[in-house]
């Protein structure tokens, strides 16, 4: 393929049914057969009244839907999944990481899509496409702290690294003032200069906003009621019959006759324009007119070790920036453990207060159930829009993200567990064996990053306020069947044979042979008589179902089965469109 060469983008019969009502079982025609060309090297303007289906039409085109997708779409006469990585996505909304500043995002843009070292060509690169996008000067500035106008400039910036020689927008106008969507416009007026093909949706655009694109594609009613120039629209509509007054911006005189204020005369646009096949009004410029056109160059494919390095990288620095997440997350453990440690002072070696101990047990893997999965939950639906446009837009795979992101993690997670353990440990006097804090903290730490992975479970919903109703539900069974309320040997046989399939039934096991178990001497006895001062005789009323080595071989299975649901729910949903 040469990347150089000049792509147009011929579409035909294209039909998209989306899904409507509460159980998403109804289907709505939104795309009707409809056709078009879009000239590469071209700055193409998809117009339309809201609810036409400019956005559906985009989104078909740059295959960012595919289910209810059906009909023909070629660049240069092939299938257009043949340049899957010459297309780049921007999407109404700038969805990028707020505590990376303007340059670091830049830099991760190109370590993440094109693989390479940040070399001294590179860095110059970055900086022109800095200064073209009018960024230069906030390389240092948070992306949270930019302005509308600037985010969206960055948001296309980032796709640009690499060279892609179409480039799709969906509203790219949408939420700035006139002075801002002007400059926007312009910018890739000089973007098409360079030699990319540029297709975006735009609403209500001005005159003077319109006289700076190639092509112009109308939609109505998911048909097409015109394409070709500017120019040409006065001609098309004199044709069939309709004057534009000389005072009236001539696509707002369109929208007009879309939108029915003349009477119902759209099948008279779609008839003449022969529903996009007709090209007698486009004038398309000479690619050789382009005199500022550059060379693209043909980067390597990033390999799977440097994206999850860079990715890794990426989210470390997200990670020591993020107060909220990270260091209340830290602070939250230890303050626990240590409320813990003064609420169950000392008991830990007295044979009085022996289920006093066990009920200590219980107590801190519920604290850090909850404390795991509340630290998850929210992951997915606050970062979903930005890892879709990243994914779509080749940057890095759904299943690197996700090694990733439990990678980086881990960190966090062994020192949140530690910070919690050490205080409750030495402060309700547990016993002061290195093998049993050892044993101890390993239980823990496989509970935690279960009860995460439920979290990014129910996480994987999209909806923050779903996935909050969501998770306690998935945590109703575990903590139900946990051996806490009912000990197995005590339940229903039908109900006993469930207990294998919980986690939190495999950690109680695990903590009452770690602290009770292992030849545990004598404990303390202040009374004339104490029964449970023999740990033993405690375990054989609470009755192991399980060895040590069980419970861990099955807490990591659970672990790594989890893990692997939920990168398959989140590829799906990343893909399935």
């Amino acid at each position: 393929m040469d990347v150089n060469k000049n792509l147009t983008i011929r579409f035909s019969d294209l039909n998209y049914y989306g899904t409507d009502g509460l159980l998403k079982n109804k289907q709505k025609q939104i795309l009707k057969n409809i056709n078009g060309r879009f000239q590469g090297g071209e700055l193409t303007a998809i117009v339309g009244p809201s609810g036409s289906g400019k956005t559906s039409l985009l989104n078909a085109i740059a295959r960012y839907r595919r289910k209810g997708i059906s009909g023909n779409i070629k660049v240069n006469g092939d299938d257009i999944k043949l340049y899957k990585n010459q297309i780049a996505y921007v999407m109404q909304e700038s969805h990028m990481y707020g505590l990376l500043t303007v340059l670091e995002s830049m830099k991760y843009a190109v370590k993440l899509k094109i693989g390479i070292p940040l070399s001294p060509a590179i860095i110059s690169k970055i900086s022109k496409i800095l200064k073209m996008f009018s960024l230069e000067g906030h390389e240092k500035t948070f992306v949270k702290h930019l302005s509308g106008g600037q985010c969206k400039r960055l948001s296309i910036a980032l796709e640009i690294i690499n060279d892609p020689k179409i480039i799709f927008l969906d509203e790219c106008t949408s939420g700035l003032d006139s002075a801002s969507s002007y400059q926007c416009i312009k910018l890739l007026r000089q973007l098409v200069y360079k030699g990319h093909t540029i297709i975006c949706t735009i609403h209500q655009p001005s005159t003077l906003m319109l006289e700076m694109f190639d092509h112009i594609y109308a939609v109505a009613n998911g048909q097409c009621i015109y394409q070709g120039s500017l120019k040409n629209l006065l001609k098309f509509l004199k044709e069939i019959d309709f004057q534009c007054p000389q005072t009236y911006n001539p696509i707002d005189y369109l929208m007009e006759i879309a939108n029915d204020i003349y009477g119902e005369r759209n099948c008279d646009l779609i008839n003449q324009i022969e529903n996009g096949r007709n090209e007698n009004f486009c004038h398309s410029l000479k690619y050789e007119e382009r005199s500022e056109t550059d060379e693209f160059e043909a980067y390597p494919i990033p390999t799977f070790n440097s994206q999850l390095l860079y990715l890794m990288q990426r989210n470390v620095s997200i990670i020591l920036r993020d107060f909220t997440y990270t260091y209340f997350r830290l602070f939250a453990h230890l303050f626990l453990g240590v409320l813990v440690g003064f609420t169950f002072w000392q008991i830990g070696n007295d044979a009085s207060s022996v289920f006093k101990d066990f009920r200590l047990l219980i107590g801190v893997m519920i604290l850090l159930v909850y404390t795991s999965l509340y630290s998850q939950i929210t992951l997915f639906p606050t970062h979903n829009k930005v890892i879709k446009r990243e994914c779509f837009n080749n940057w890095y795979s759904p299943r690197i993200f996700n090694i990733a992101l439990f990678i980086t993690d881990c960190p966090i997670t062994i020192v949140c567990v530690l910070l919690f353990l050490i205080p409750m440990y030495i402060m309700t006097n547990q016993p002061p064996e290195l093998f049993r804090f050892g044993s101890c903290f390993l239980i823990l730490l496989l509970l935690s990053y279960n009860s995460q992975n439920i979290g990014l479970l129910a996480g994987s919903v999209k909806s923050v306020l779903l996935a909050l109703i969501i998770a306690p539900f998935l945590m109703i069974h575990q903590i139900a069947l946990s051996g806490t309320f009912i000990l197995q040997k005590d339940a229903h046989p039908l109900i006993g044979s469930l207990f294998k399939t919980t986690f939190l039934n495999y950690a109680t096991e695990g903590m009452k042979i770690t602290i009770f178990g292992f030849n545990r001497t004598q404990l303390d006895c202040d009374d004339i008589y104490c029964h449970y001062a023999k740990p033993e005789k405690l375990l054989q009323f609470l009755q192991l179902n399980s060895t040590y080595e069980e419970v861990i071989i099955v807490m990591t299975l659970y672990m790594i089965i989890l893990r692997i649901i939920i990168m398959m729910i989140v590829n799906f949903q990343l893909k399935a469109k």
